[in-house]
């Protein structure tokens, strides 16, 4: 794991499922924008 930071952080939001991230950090960052995206849609929708 390149970056523990974004491990924890992508951990803690997907909370209970098991996060297994490859060494690539283009993934992190990809799952964190669909994260981000989600929360987003979520405010607009309710």
């Amino acid at each position: 794991m390149k970056n523990i930071g974004v491990y924890e952080k992508l951990r803690d939001e997907l909370a209970p499922k098991e996060v297994n991230l490859p060494d690539e950090p283009q993934i992190a960052g990809a799952l964190g924008a669909a994260i981000i995206a989600k929360k987003h849609v979520a405010v607009q929708t309710n």
